[in-house]
């Protein structure tokens, strides 16, 4: 009995210990990371979530559920290590496109303003375009201020591409899931009116128009936005809402018909996963092109669907026998969704192309072949670029993109590469950035700074620098920054009016018309700026030098002194203006004042400079209009000057809605001001950058109807 209580009491003693351990364990492994003991739980939590999710019928849905639950509660980065451990020990997982909606829908949720946050992440494609979905889908459902139109559509899908660029420190060229997925949800915005949806994709240009299109008719046979928005329920699986959907396609125009026939694969495939039957369904379109691209949309989703059958492998590019071509798009349209999804599914691939029939089999396997090739490829790539200007390309991006100083950042680096290359390389390094980074496409601040070390480094040659740079580059940045460099290793360089006429005459004398002229204006320009800095900011004493330059020309030179004036980077760079001006009202006031103590062409040159002032200072045309309407002369061209600086500057902003972009709204009483507005927005964006053309096309959509054929035309004169 003794020996047994004694036993029994030294059981105590040791299970207290324990639990005295594990108090103390705990306590301890509470000072560390919560991510150190969540890391050693990943495994386990993905085969948790597989072993619950694969008893269920729908198991995409219970997965995308599951890691949308867990995702609320950690950081994405952690749900996307969770669903890469569940993909490898359950293979079907690796068709992950509804399981990303679910992912990155819960993530807009925890932030709806950093939404594109997800893209640090992910790119467009992955999962088969699964997390953009997602993401627009969380933004319809969690942004209130979100509302899909024309302007909105491509300015979105831009933003998410220039994001998924800085991430590769590559162009990673555009997608057509964005607009696919507005698509979708600006169904459900308009109450599932098919024809008003249509009429809004309209208006976006042809790179994104017919992926929104067919987001909207793959939403009116699916419907999951619009029942979430209780908009409508859902479609019966049936012939009849199959013949009553398709019925709508031939009354819209070829594009939209032609989206319209293709998502009808959508409800035939939810009918039946039979190819035979699928192909008899999508003959519906009398066109042969359409029915064969409803087929061959029908092609991914079959070949993915749970109720794919082997016995289907030989069946899928039967109906093309004999039709070498469409044999083959045939097998690519097969093999692209089911790599496309996962390499890892590359036995699915083989098995299907196994069945094929001689030189079609060998086709085939050409096809896997390719696709792991331009995959791996790819990624060497990414490390091994392809010339030393690429490899700065991206290091430089890399290095400045993301940081809150990125002007800084971009003048330091630019500066180094110049002093080791030259103006010329480090140019096309810009251009290469520019794909990048498109608030780079503004670059006559850092064209400055290069063109400055490029001088400094052999100060003799600048005249040669001239007559070999792109004038227009940059919004004549390099031509300026030459000027710029050598007033400053040149103290000797003397601006007098006869010199300007002599230097500007020499350098443009090997050019002819119109560059020649061109050269002339932009010379003059430049010298106005650096004359300013001569005279130590003096306005009027640099003024007076611009009175004695022959004719026409002491307009340009005019602008370049009011221009510094208000700009005042060369002033800065000689200690002549604090280090980080910024535009104050007083300093609109004072400038104001000295425009009105002036006369003629200089007055005129005034308040023309005056507008982009006003436009570093408001953000609207209203306020520009209003402030030039003061001005003694020159209203308009105060104006244009204003908006067309402001137009510049919206080109780049995600969030640009269609009344900002009004800027001929005041000139409806006038048809040949009316004109000449749209012609100066034109010519001042496009001249700034080609870049922003779309932006310049959602401008012609927002003048008055019986412009907008002359706006389309003024685009293609310049395009020419």
């Amino acid at each position: 009995m003794g020996k047994k209580l004694v036993r029994k009491r030294k059981n105590i003693f040791i299970f207290l210990g324990l639990v005295l351990i594990l108090v103390l364990g705990a306590f301890y492994f509470m000072q560390f990371p919560v991510k150190i003991l969540i890391a050693e739980n990943f495994p386990k939590q993905a085969l948790g979530i597989k072993e619950f999710c694969l008893q269920n019928k729908d198991w995409r849905r219970c997965f995308g559920e599951q890691l949308a639950a867990f995702n609320k509660d950690h950081a994405l980065k952690e749900t996307l290590v969770i669903l890469k451990e569940i993909q490898k020990i359950e293979p079907k997982v690796n068709d992950c496109h509804f399981i990303a909606h679910f992912i990155s829908s819960s993530e807009v949720e925890k932030a709806p303003d950093k939404w594109l946050d997800v893209f640090n992440l992910v790119d467009q494609t992955t999962c088969n375009n699964g997390y953009i979905h997602g993401v627009m889908e969380g933004r319809a459902r969690f942004d209130p201020d979100f509302e899909i139109k024309a302007s909105v559509i491509p300015a979105t899908c831009q933003a998410i591409e220039e994001r998924i660029n800085q991430r590769l420190g590559k162009t990673n060229g555009s997608d057509d899931a964005c607009a696919h997925i507005m698509g979708h949800i600006l169904l459900a915005e308009v109450g599932g009116n098919v024809d008003k949806a249509v009429q809004e994709c309209s208006g976006v240009e042809k790179t994104y128009k017919i992926s929104c299109y067919q987001g909207i008719f793959m939403e009116n046979i699916l419907r999951e936005n619009l029942i979430v928005h209780e908009v409508a329920k859902p479609l019966p699986k049936t012939d009849d809402s199959a013949r009553q959907i398709a019925s709508i396609c031939p009354t819209f125009e070829v594009d939209a018909r032609g989206a319209c026939y293709r998502e009808l694969s959508h409800i035939y495939t939810l009918i039946t996963n039979d190819p035979q039957r699928v192909y008899k369904y999508c003959q519906a379109s009398p066109n042969k092109d359409e029915a064969r691209e409803c087929y061959f949309h029908a092609l991914n989703l079959m070949v993915l669907s749970d109720k794919a059958s082997d016995n289907d492998l030989a069946v899928y590019c039967q109906n093309f026998k004999g039709d070498d071509k469409n044999i083959k798009s045939c097998i690519s349209r097969i093999i692209q969704p089911i790599l496309g999804s996962s390499l890892s599914l590359i036995t699915e691939a083989s098995a299907f192309c196994q069945v094929q029939e001689g030189i079609y089999r060998d086709y085939c396997f050409q096809r896997i072949g390719q696709k792991i090739i331009a995959t791996f490829l790819g990624i060497f790539l990414e490390n091994t670029l392809t010339s030393s200007k690429e490899k700065f390309a991206s290091k430089i991006f890399k290095q400045c993109s993301l940081r809150q100083d990125k002007e800084t950042c971009y003048k330091d680096q630019f500066k180094v590469l110049t002093k080791d290359k030259d103006l010329f390389f480090s140019a096309s390094v810009v251009k290469d950035i520019q794909k990048l980074d498109p608030q780079l496409r503004y670059c006559h601040n850092l064209a400055h700074v290069i063109s400055i070390e490029e001088v400094s480094k052999n100060s003799s040659d600048w005249i040669n620098l001239l007559s070999k740079v792109d004038i227009d580059a940059c919004s004549r940045g390099y031509f300026h920054g030459i000027f710029e460099g050598h007033s400053r290793v040149d103290g000797n360089f003397t601006i007098t009016s006869q010199s300007i006429d002599d230097l500007c005459s020499q350098i443009s004398s090997n050019k002819i018309e119109p560059d020649k002229s061109a050269y002339l204006r932009n010379c003059v320009h430049a010298l106005g700026h650096i004359l300013l800095v001569q005279e130590t900011a003096d306005v009027k004493k640099a003024a007076q030098v611009c009175d004695g330059v022959s004719g026409n020309l002491k307009k340009y030179c005019y602008i370049g002194v009011f221009m510094e004036n208000y700009q005042k980077t060369n002033l800065e760079a000689h200690g002549l203006s604090p280090s980080g001006y910024k535009i104050t009202a007083e300093d609109l006031t004072k400038n104001e004042e000295i425009c009105a103590n002036f006369s003629g062409v200089a007055a005129s040159a005034c308040w023309q400079t005056m507008g982009e002032m006003y436009s570093h200072f408001y953000s609207d045309s209203q306020s520009i209009y209003n402030s030039c309407i003061k001005a003694s002369t020159n209203k308009d061209t105060c104006y244009l000057n204003g908006v067309g600086s402001l137009s510049t500057s919206l080109a780049n902003s995600i969030n640009t809605k269609e009344s900002d972009i009004n800027f001929c709204q005041y000139y409806k009483d006038s048809e040949a001001k009316y004109k000449e507005c749209i012609n100066f927005i034109i010519s001042y964006t496009l001249s700034t950058s080609e870049d922003f053309l779309n932006f310049i096309k959602y401008f012609c959509l927002e003048v008055d109807p019986e412009y907008k054929d002359f706006c389309k035309e003024k685009i293609n004169l310049f395009k020419t």
